[in-house]
């Protein structure tokens, strides 16, 4: 991933937002546990990567993060398309 951010860091393409359409009932808590504890198990999703102004490369495994799940109603699928296209570039 430093690779492509080095390539294009102005560009958000190796961020990857998804959309999941959850119909029913959500329990919030579980499901935020849940994603918590893949974030935790997987140290890729909780390591960030970067380099000196000598470029030398650097890989950080993050002992403390956040996990923020955003829940949106969107009314139809350009909607949600103009969402992801924010969300990507965050």
């Amino acid at each position: 991933f430093w690779f492509f951010w080095k390539m294009k860091p102005e560009s958000g393409f190796y961020n990857v937002p998804i959309v999941l359409e959850i119909t029913g009932k959500i329990h919030d808590v579980t499901l935020n546990n849940s994603l918590h504890h893949l974030v935790t198990k997987y140290h890729l999703l909780h390591t960030t990567f970067g380099s000196d102004h000598d470029a030398t490369l650097w890989q950080e495994e993050m002992s403390r993060w956040n996990l923020n799940l955003l829940k949106e109603h969107v009314q139809d699928d350009r909607q949600m398309r103009q969402r992801l296209q924010f969300y990507s570039t965050q």
